[in-house]
């Protein structure tokens, strides 16, 4: 008690933010309690900006705080949406991500598949917790990166996607499925209009489609996936 008001938490934070640049990290995050507003107003005053609220498993409201500490790199932080628990998913996934972390130096990559605790099938977590801990990703996040691949695409990837758009960020569809070609061939075309079960092209709900295209664009391939993501950390419309 008497020491408060002499800034000591304050310098303790300052060197603090320092030590966590020498590792490598351009973002502080932390969270508070309406019960201890003393500490909240120290993490605002020194540039923290409130994320998210949420309440947590022993029924307490929660505020997340978050904070750049690195300014002169340009950081983004993704989050690649996917099926992840078949092989091909998890190929796919890892290839995605690896081309991705290659051609954008410095981007925060959030790929569920690598969670451990998301993987081990052995634990148990129920659906609020999961719920919680992907939506406090997303709303982490600058940019959603989402594979349209499948039979229909992924209903966890259509539900990111949903809960996403409302960020108003941009969002990157990935969607590589062969039947996108021969769209200017004319007997696919002439065969779809004589019959609607000739449809040899791929359908993807519009509903969802719709979503992306509000703020951002549909990729066939990874590596026109990767040059969007690059347009973005530049500052360049998709």
């Amino acid at each position: 008690m008497a020491h408060r008001g002499q800034g000591i938490a304050s310098q303790l934070m300052k060197q603090q933010h320092e030590h966590i640049k020498t590792l490598g990290f351009y973002k502080v995050r932390t969270y508070g309690r309406n019960t201890f507003k003393a500490m909240l107003i120290t993490n605002l005053k020194h540039g923290f900006d409130i994320r998210s609220t949420f309440i947590d498993e022993k029924g307490r409201h929660k505020i997340m705080v978050e904070k750049t500490i690195d300014e002169g790199v340009l950081y983004m932080k993704a989050y690649l949406a996917n099926g992840l628990f078949s092989l091909g998913d998890r190929f796919v996934n890892e290839q995605l991500a690896a081309a991705i972390r290659e051609a954008v130096p410095g981007i925060a990559l959030y790929l569920p598949q690598e969670n451990e605790a998301i993987n081990d099938k052995s634990a148990y977590a129920d659906s609020l917790a999961i719920a919680q801990a992907d939506l406090e990703m997303l709303q982490s996040s600058d940019v959603l990166i989402a594979v349209l691949d499948g039979v229909e695409i992924d209903s966890g990837v259509a539900a990111e996607i949903g809960a996403f758009s409302m960020l108003n960020r941009p969002i990157i569809g990935v969607l590589t499925d062969v039947r996108q070609q021969g769209r200017d061939n004319m007997q696919k075309i002439e065969a779809l209009i004589r019959d609607g079960l000739e449809n040899q092209f791929v359908y993807r709900n519009l509903f969802v489609v719709g979503l992306i295209k509000r703020n951002g664009m549909i990729t066939s391939s990874i590596e026109e996936a990767v040059k969007a993501i690059q347009k973005l950390q530049n500052g360049e419309a998709s």
